[in-house]
């Protein structure tokens, strides 16, 4: 348990080392405004994250904990019933009112559901460094590459950041799929979830996305890209 501990805390201390990179190589290519444009949509795919679907990785962990059980139904449910509604609505929302780079923020919403989804089943069941690997290092070592080439041929852009951020999800969850394996039969215990308890889940998570994500969205709608990017920096 100590050596899963300290490789966890190792993996996420890469993540953050490459966070930071590229946030240095974006800022040298686009400038502290261009760095707030693109951290107030990738924000508000977060927030819309955060405020809406987060409470199914706590489900994951809860459920699934035991290793022989699985919650397939309830999550077709889930994605058909709740998810699907509730982002299409964003989607009309967010493209009347942001433009069309306003469309990548749903795509990189449901893709960042999905990623999450599937790594924190990975990690309940065993498999934590697949789920580590993929969640704290791959995405941002694929996306630090796409920026540090896109910046060296100068055709970074705001448009392009956003596409290599929906394909660094993609890249990561085609590597949960193809690491999970076939795996095993499991009984399906999907009429025991509670949505009360899930509703409690994801009312728990209303303050962290208050503190992560609303500050910089509020401030590039308020005040500007310039002080969004500022905001990001120092959280």
């Amino acid at each position: 348990m100590n050596l899963i501990f300290l490789f966890s805390v190792i993996l996420k201390g890469l993540g953050a080392v490459l966070e930071i990179l590229l946030q240095i190589l974006i800022t040298a290519e686009l400038e502290v405004s261009g760095y707030g444009t693109y951290s107030a949509w990738i924000s508000s795919a977060d927030l819309i994250f955060w405020v809406c679907f987060s409470g199914i990785v706590k489900c994951n962990t809860f459920y699934l904990s035991g290793g022989e059980t699985t919650i397939r139904g309830f999550k077709r449910r889930y994605f058909l019933r709740y998810v699907r509604p509730v982002l299409g609505a964003a989607a009309v929302c967010l493209i009347l009112g942001g433009g069309a780079l306003a469309a990548f923020v749903p795509v990189i919403t449901i893709l960042e559901l999905l990623v999450l989804d599937r790594s924190s089943t990975l990690l309940t069941r065993g498999q934590n460094v697949t789920s580590l690997v993929g969640e704290y290092v791959l995405g941002r070592l694929l996306l630090l590459a796409g920026v540090a080439v896109l910046g060296w041929r100068n055709v970074l852009s705001q448009r392009a950041l956003l596409v290599l951020y929906v394909l660094q999800y993609g890249a990561v969850l085609g590597f949960f799929l193809v690491r999970q394996g076939s795996g095993k039969a499991r009984r399906d215990i999907s009429e025991e979830v509670s949505l009360e308890k899930w509703g409690a889940y994801q009312r728990s998570d209303l303050m962290h996305s208050m503190i992560e994500q609303m500050p910089v969205v509020m401030q590039y709608f308020f005040s500007g890209a310039f002080e969004a990017g500022g905001v990001s920096v120092v959280l």
